[in-house]
C-alpha cells in the first residue's frame, strides 16, 4: 500500500499557487492544533498510510478561503481528498468522524470501528461525547486561551485584518470583541469551565477500572476524545491526579502509544508547552503589545466546587428510563428540536413501535450540540445518547431497508450532509433560533409573577453552569424600559439595542442564505441528496430547514426551486408526513413573517 501515497513537507504545500488545488493521493487539509485534524493523523499512522499535508492557516481564517470552501462547504479543518489511488473511488471528505470511519471501512489494517452495533453504538456515543464537549469547550479556548494569544501576535485589534482577504464583517467583530476581551464575561467564562469540568467528570467516572473506553481493546473512542481532553490545560483547566485519577491514568497510557505522539508536530508542541506550562508568558506579552491588564481564568477557581455539586447530585433521584411494555423504544422529546423530529421520523419509516418523553426546552438551552448526553434514547437495558449515534443504532438494529447506502462512498456523502447540517445549527441557525423562538418560550414560562423562579437557577446545581446563556437570552427580549428592570437590573448591560438585534439577524439570515444557496446547486437535477432512495442525509438537512421559517427565511419555489421541490418529497413521504404536519404547526406561533 505505500507506494500508493505519498509525503510532502508543509512547506512544500506553500510554495503551490494554489495549495488547495486537488494533487493525486491521499491529500489532508489540517492545522497542526487542530484536535479533530489530530483524530484523523492517528487514524492514519495506525492504518499505517502515508498522505500529502496542507496546512490551513486558522489564525489568519484560510478555512474560508474560497478555494477551500470548495472543498469544505463548512469551512473548517479537516478535509480529506483521494485521487487516483488504485481501487478507491476519488472522493472529498470532511468532518473527522466522517473522515476516519471511510479510512477504516476501505483500507486494510487494524480495525477502529468495532462492527458490532451495539459496541459501535457505544464508540460513537464518545465520538458525539467529544463533540458536544464544545459546547463549553471552544467559547472557553476563544476567551481565555485565543484572545491571549492574538494580543500577544498583535498590538491592535485592527492589525490582525491587514492584507487579509477572508475576514467577513461579522468575523471581524467576533476577533474584535476576542482581543478586547469583551466576548464572555468573567462569570461566563466560570461557567464555560464548570461545563467543560462537568463532562470531564463523566469521562472520570466511565474509566473506572477500564484501560479503553468499549471494550478491552484500543478503538477510535480512544483516538477521538484524546486530542481534545489533552488540551485542558491549554485553556487553563488542569486535570490533576486529585481531582481525575482515572483520566490522568488514562491520558499517559495512551501516550504511548505511537500515533499520540506522532500525529503532532514540533509547532503544535511547543505551543500546547507554553500555553500549558508558561501561560504568564503570553499573557504578559499580550498585555505589554496591547496596553491592556486582562487576567487569566484558571480552573483551580472552580473544580472543587464542580466535584461538590456533582456528589450532591448523585445523591437525587434518577430518570426513569423504563420503556412501556407495548413498545420497543423510549425517546427524549424536546419541543421543537430538530434532533428529536429525526428520532421520530426514522422510527416511524422503519416501523418500529415507541414511546416518547417530553423534556424541558430549559436543558437545550446552550447545548447546540448536546453536551451532558442531552439527547437519549432506551432501547431495552441499552442507553444510548448522541442524536447521530441514536439514528445510526435505531437504523443498524431494526428491520427495513437501510437509510445509508451500502456503498462506502455514497455512506461517506451522507454523514458529510449530516455534518453540514450540524454545523450549521451550530455555526449560524442555532443561535438566532434561540434568540427569536427560545427567548420568546422563556418570556413564556417566566412572567412578571414568577420572575424569581428565574433568577433562582443561579444556584440549582442543574443549571448553574448555564445560568449565564438563560439570563443572557432572557435579556435578549427585555425592553429598557420593562418594569421587569426592577428585579433584573443587574442584569440591565446584557440588553441589546434593537440595532444591535436587527443587525444580528440579518448578518445570520445571510449566512443561511448562503447555505440555501449551497443546497440549491446540489439539488440540482436531483430527487435526494445522495443516490436515489431517502437516506438520513434527507431527513437532517431538512428537519433543520422547517426552522428556517422561526428566523424570518421562507424558501420559496421562486427563489429556491429545488429546495422546494425536495422538502415536498420528503414532507409527503409516508414516515415523514405525520411527524411533520406536528412539528411545523408546533413553530407556527413563532415564526417571523417577511
Amino acid at each position: 500500500m505505500g507506494a500508493s501515497y505519498s509525503k510532502t513537507s508543509n512547506d512544500d504545500t506553500r510554495t503551490t499557487p494554489n495549495k488547495f488545488q486537488p494533487r493525486d493521493g491521499i491529500t489532508l487539509y489540517d492545522s497542526g492544533p487542530s484536535p479533530c485534524g489530530r483524530r484523523v493523523r492517528m487514524t492514519l499512522i495506525e492504518k499505517g498510510m502515508k498522505w500529502n499535508k496542507v496546512e490551513v492557516d486558522l489564525f489568519t481564517v484560510e478555512q474560508k478561503n474560497e478555494d477551500f470552501l470548495k472543498i469544505n462547504p463548512n469551512g473548517k479543518v479537516p478535509a480529506l481528498t483521494i485521487r487516483n489511488v488504485e481501487g478507491i473511488p476519488d472522493c472529498s471528505l470532511f468532518e473527522a468522524n466522517v473522515i476516519t470511519e471511510f479510512l477504516d471501512t476501505v483500507f486494510p489494517g487494524i480495525k477502529l470501528y468495532p462492527e458490532d452495533p451495539w459496541e459501535k453504538a457505544q464508540v460513537q456515543q464518545w465520538q458525539e461525547w467529544e463533540i458536544s464537549l464544545t459546547d463549553d469547550f471552544v467559547p472557553l479556548m476563544y476567551a481565555n486561551t485565543f484572545g491571549f494569544v492574538m494580543r500577544a501576535k498583535e498590538s491592535t485589534s485592527d492589525s490582525m485584518f491587514k492584507d487579509k482577504q477572508n475576514f467577513t464583517q461579522q468575523m471581524k467583530e467576533k476577533y474584535r470583541r476576542l482581543y478586547d476581551g469583551t466576548s464572555q464575561t468573567r462569570e461566563g467564562i466560570e461557567q464555560l469551565a464548570i461545563g467543560c469540568y462537568k463532562s470531564l467528570l463523566i469521562l472520570e467516572k466511565a474509566l473506572q477500572d477500564k484501560t479503553y473506553l468499549v471494550g478491552d481493546r484500543f478503538t477510535i473512542a480512544d483516538i477521538s476524545v484524546y486530542p481534545r481532553v489533552e488540551m485542558f490545560s491549554m485553556l487553563g483547566l488542569s486535570i490533576t491526579n486529585t481531582h481525575f485519577p482515572n483520566v490522568t491514568r488514562y491520558l499517559a497510557n495512551l501516550y504511548t502509544r505511537p500515533c499520540f505522539s506522532q500525529s503532532e508536530d514540533r509547532k503544535a508542541k511547543m505551543s500546547r508547552y507554553f500555553l500549558s506550562y508558561v501561560p504568564s508568558l503570553i499573557v504578559g506579552i499580550g498585555n505589554w503589545k496591547s496596553g491592556k491588564s486582562h487576567v487569566r481564568f484558571y480552573g483551580t477557581e472552580v473544580i472543587d466546587r464542580v466535584i461538590a455539586d456533582d456528589i450532591m447530585q448523585s445523591g437525587r433521584t434518577s430518570v426513569n428510563y423504563s420503556v412501556p411494555s407495548t413498545e420497543e423504544f423510549l425517546v427524549c422529546d424536546f419541543p421543537m428540536s430538530a434532533e428529536c423530529l429525526q428520532m421520530k421520523m426514522v422510527l416511524t419509516i422503519k416501523g418500529v413501535k415507541f414511546a416518547t418523553k417530553s423534556c424541558d426546552f430549559l436543558d437545550t438551552i446552550g447545548k447546540p450540540n448536546g453536551s451532558g448526553g442531552l439527547y437519549w434514547m432506551q432501547h431495552g437495558d441499552r442507553h444510548v445518547t448522541g442524536h447521530k449515534t441514536i439514528l445510526d443504532y435505531i437504523n443498524n438494529t431494526t428491520p427495513g431497508k437501510s437509510l445509508y447506502p451500502s456503498d462506502p462512498k455514497l455512506k461517506a456523502d451522507c454523514q458529510c450532509w449530516q455534518a453540514w447540517e450540524q454545523t450549521m445549527n451550530w455555526m449560524e441557525l442555532g443561535t438566532v433560533v434561540e434568540k427569536c423562538m427560545i427567548s420568546q418560550k422563556l418570556h413564556e414560562r417566566f412572567t412578571a409573577e414568577n420572575i424569581d423562579d428565574l433568577l433562582s437557577l443561579k444556584i440549582d446545581p442543574k443549571y448553574s453552569a448555564k445560568f449565564n446563556a438563560i439570563i443572557t437570552l432572557y435579556m435578549s427580549r427585555v425592553n429598557r424600559d420593562s418594569p421587569l428592570l426592577e428585579v433584573l437590573a443587574d442584569y440591565k448591560h446584557l440588553i441589546p439595542s434593537p440595532e444591535d438585534r436587527q443587525q444580528s439577524l440579518e448578518g445570520h439570515q445571510e449566512l443561511l442564505k448562503t447555505r440555501l444557496v449551497y443546497l440549491e446547486t446540489a439539488l440540482q437535477g436531483k430527487k435526494y441528496l445522495v443516490g436515489d432512495d431517502l437516506t438520513l442525509a434527507d431527513l437532517a438537512v431538512f428537519s433543520r430547514l422547517l426552522l428556517f421559517p422561526v428566523v424570518g427565511l421562507h424558501i420559496s419555489a421562486d427563489l429556491y426551486p429545488n429546495v422546494a421541490t425536495w422538502m415536498n418529497t420528503i414532507r409527503q413521504h409516508d414516515g415523514c408526513m405525520e411527524q411533520t404536519t406536528v412539528f411545523e404547526k408546533s413553530l407556527q406561533t413563532y415564526q417571523i413573517s417577511q
